[in-house]
């Protein structure tokens, strides 16, 4: 666990050389930030969903705000569900816990996406997101556009390699459209 790791755990000659004399352990300045979001709350739960399914993304890549929407049920079905959906980012934004890009991305930190898997009790976190990955590659790849799939190949990429040591459907299904999106961008030797 990278978190564990000495450097990012503070200790008293870090809070010497801090500014503010603060504490400078990575994970509790995390926690002090996720602490704050109220399950019982709609758009909290909402917000916990959202970053729990961001952490299951490549790690500090930017993932496309609609695609990150995609992997909560209902959000694109209904108006109300899209704006509450829209207030979580935005709940999120406001902790720090995501940031928003100019291009209609967040990106994630690679520590905070380390951190957030290692709290989260969201058993259906990485599920949404090989089926919103899924659902976003095939039209593209029926599209045959290489320009679209760059956005996703980091993901596809890094969500196809958390999956190797399972042996199941959804597994061969996101190598298959890994595979045709490398050979569709031109990448042969690791489509094959």
């Amino acid at each position: 666990d990278v978190l564990t790791h000495r450097s990012l755990q503070g200790g008293t000659l870090t809070r010497e050389l801090s500014p503010t004399s603060h504490e400078q352990h990575v994970a509790r300045t995390f926690a002090l930030s996720y602490d704050r979001l109220d399950p019982a709350d709609p758009t909290d739960a909402q917000a916990l969903a959202l970053l729990a399914r961001a952490a299951y993304f490549a790690p500090g890549q930017p993932i496309p705000r609609d695609l990150l929407l995609a992997t909560i049920t209902g959000a694109a079905e209904s108006p109300d569900a899209a704006l509450q959906a829209q207030d979580a980012l935005w709940r999120l934004r406001d902790l720090g816990l995501l940031e928003p890009e100019t291009t209609g991305t967040v990106r994630l930190h690679r520590l905070l996406a380390v951190f957030v898997r290692t709290v989260t009790r969201d058993t259906m976190a990485q599920p949404a997101v090989e089926n919103a990955l899924l659902g976003a590659a095939e039209p593209l790849l029926a599209a045959g556009y290489p320009g679209p799939l760059l956005a996703l190949l980091p993901h596809l990429r890094a969500v196809t390699e958390s999956l190797h040591p399972r042996e199941e459907a959804r597994t061969a299904d996101l190598e298959d459209v890994l595979g045709r999106s490398l050979a569709i961008v031109g990448d042969y030797v690791g489509a094959q």
